[in-house]
């Protein structure tokens, strides 16, 4: 209920809605309140397997979204400027349709809602599954580690020593082979120094997602797409009280092994469970 307070503003506000469990959850508490706002969405080439669910939602909220293709076209034109606009790398390639979607955005609005944090609060990722099982912190290199980053790379290296950690009971290593853009390729003296910084956190491994990849990444991007775009981004999911509240509930978050279980339990408050309870393709140009 916490979302009512990031409406504050005195220009027109509205909200980034993709028909997933986050986006939705905030559309959802908004139609509760008898408040509606203008809704944004994107269209992207290959991933029409989300357009059911997508109509299907926005249907039972009566939301009216514009909704925008995103293709090789809309790429072309809106690479130039972000890598102009550029003032340190980032590797996620979905900034590209969120500055598109903001662009539009800005067309109409100057705030936009977003749901980036639903899936590292509530654990909504399929290596979280894992992550929980790996509670032992690996805060040594091991010779699996040197075997990794001595090894030249090969197809499937990656998957391999995914399994490999997983075996071993290394979460921080599983981590970076995982997650790291430059997996496969890292040198010896890179990988001891992402493993000593995620050491020297003393995060847990449920935590590893909300600690590293939430600030350097995903809150990076939406920055820089709603910024290149000239309009404010917020996030209601990470509101304090949320943020200091959801790790209470981590067992909740994945039991029965359904990825953010207890987020999707409130909102079948919300929605039918037919349209809670299914997989979502995200932004990812892959």
């Amino acid at each position: 209920e916490r979302t009512l307070e990031h409406l504050v503003a005195d220009v027109p506000v509205g909200i980034f809605f993709s028909g997933g469990t986050d986006s939705s959850l905030i559309a959802s508490i908004l139609h509760k309140h008898a408040i509606t706002l203008k809704a944004f969405s994107i269209r992207m080439d290959g991933k029409e397997e989300d357009e059911y669910y997508f109509n299907a939602i926005r249907k039972q909220l009566g939301l009216t979204s514009q909704v925008y293709s995103f293709g090789v076209k809309e790429f072309d034109d809106v690479y130039p400027l972000i890598m102009s606009s550029m003032d340190e790398p980032i590797s996620d390639n979905s900034l590209f349709p969120t500055y598109y979607l903001s662009k539009q955005a800005a067309k109409e609005v100057k705030v936009v809602l977003s749901g980036e944090g639903g899936d590292e609060l509530f654990l909504g990722y399929p290596r979280d599954l894992v992550l929980a099982q790996l509670k032992k912190r690996d805060t040594t290199i091991s010779l699996l580690d040197r075997l990794y980053t001595t090894l030249p790379f090969f197809k499937g290296k990656n998957k391999l020593f995914e399994h490999l950690f997983i075996l071993a009971r290394q979460p921080i290593s599983y981590y970076l082979v995982h997650m790291s853009p430059a997996r496969g390729f890292v040198s010896s003296s890179a990988w001891r120094s992402a493993k000593a910084w995620i050491v020297r956190s003393q995060a847990e491994p449920l935590a590893f997602d909300r600690e590293f990849y939430l600030e350097n990444d995903l809150l990076k991007k939406i920055d820089m797409a709603t910024s290149y775009a000239s309009i404010e981004g917020r996030v209601p999911l990470l509101d304090r009280a949320i943020v200091a509240n959801a790790p209470r509930f981590n067992q909740e978050h994945l039991r029965g092994g359904v990825l953010k279980a207890f987020l999707k339990k409130i909102l079948t408050g919300y929605l039918p469970s037919s349209l809670v309870y299914r997989g979502k393709s995200g932004f990812g140009m892959n």
